[in-house]
């Protein structure tokens, strides 16, 4: 599984746990009897952590991002003046 690392099927048998997500290869039914509920899955805990990354920004991303709110606009607006001015009030050319 993607999740877990494992790049081939692994071989299950009777007694033996697996992890949510996962996918039977088989030919009979597989019956799975749940022992905890999806607040402990390893999904729920990768999201947790992702979501803690995220809201603990270092100070060099807070500053890229206020510098980024002023310097993308200016950017934008200029980009837009360097094509419709010249386009507007431009001579003919080759008339």
């Amino acid at each position: 599984s993607s999740l877990t690392g494992e790049s081939r099927p692994v071989n299950k048998s009777p007694g033996m746990s697996v992890s949510g997500g996962t996918i039977n290869t088989g030919n009979t039914q597989l019956v799975v009897k749940i022992t905890a509920t999806s607040n402990n899955s390893a999904v729920s805990r990768l999201i947790r952590l992702v979501e803690e990354a995220q809201s603990n920004r270092s100070d060099t991303e807070k500053l890229v991002d206020s510098f980024a709110k002023v310097y993308t606009p200016i950017i934008v607006l200029a980009a837009l003046c360097m094509c419709t001015i010249p386009w507007a009030f431009g001579a003919e050319v080759g008339t």
